[in-house]
């Protein structure tokens, strides 16, 4: 595969900038450059990407796009800095659920702030589905783990007494998995599953028991800004920085 389109997608990328920019007058330039851009070539690096698993600072798959990124702008011919720092991130070492005589894979979700919420707990679970006021009447949820939808308003949950609470998949959207983060420090085990979904659901319906295990810690580790440099061919005392997170 050839490094041009990380430099077709930069190009694309400060075009539109201009566009937004300029106004109508600059579109038909604009329309020009792009269609000239390479899809193929973008879609190639965007699968590479996607294929490291998580992309989140301190998982391999970082380490790994990191890898990536700087030999294909190296295969552009391009002079390439590391810039290394530390960062304290939630590293996520995998959690699961033990009920019926069965193990299922289970993942912590973001820290409500610093509060980690590591999920190492055991009680009744409780099917609360995606917590609608109908979903929750007649329901004690006082001391046991509520399982609830992805999108659901799992805070009601909280606030009727849960100890902690289980996020069956597949998750749907950004947006939704954004609302599963308090900015207030919340410290309570929240995880999520998708392969077993149904097992844990059902058991829930009937009441089950089960452990909840997990380790979940805040780990500084190495992290990197990808630098490359491109002269520019007028006025060399003005910057156009063009960024992009590796952990996306």
């Amino acid at each position: 595969m050839r490094g041009t389109g990380l430099a077709a997608i930069a190009t694309a990328v400060m075009l539109l900038v201009e566009v937004f920019a300029s106004g109508v007058h600059a579109q038909p330039a604009a329309k020009s450059l792009l269609e000239g851009l390479n899809l193929e070539e973008v879609k190639a690096h965007v699968e590479a990407l996607s294929s490291f698993g998580s992309r989140f600072t301190g998982y391999p798959g970082y380490y790994r796009a990191v890898e990536y990124v700087v030999a294909a702008l190296k295969g552009l011919g391009l002079e390439v800095e590391l810039h290394a720092f530390n960062a304290t991130v939630p590293l996520d070492y995998g959690a699961e659920i033990e009920v019926d005589g069965s193990r299922v894979k289970a993942y912590h979700l973001y820290p409500n702030l610093v509060a980690l919420g590591s999920a190492n707990v055991s009680g009744q679970l409780v099917y609360a589905g995606r917590c609608t006021p109908g979903e929750l009447a007649g329901i004690d949820l006082e001391g046991k783990v509520a399982v609830v939808q992805f999108d659901s308003e799992w805070v009601e949950a909280v606030a009727r007494g849960a100890k902690a609470v289980v996020f069956l998949g597949p998750a749907t959207d950004r947006l939704s998995a954004l609302r599963k983060v308090l900015q207030i420090p919340l410290d309570i085990p929240r995880i999520y599953v998708e392969e077993g979904a149904d097992l844990v659901r059902e058991a829930a319906r009937r009441g089950a028991y089960a452990t909840i295990t997990g380790r979940y810690e805040w780990v500084k580790v190495p992290a990197y800004n990808v630098v490359a440099r491109i002269p520019g061919s007028s006025e060399p005392e003005k910057v156009v920085v063009l960024a992009a997170h590796l952990d996306s």
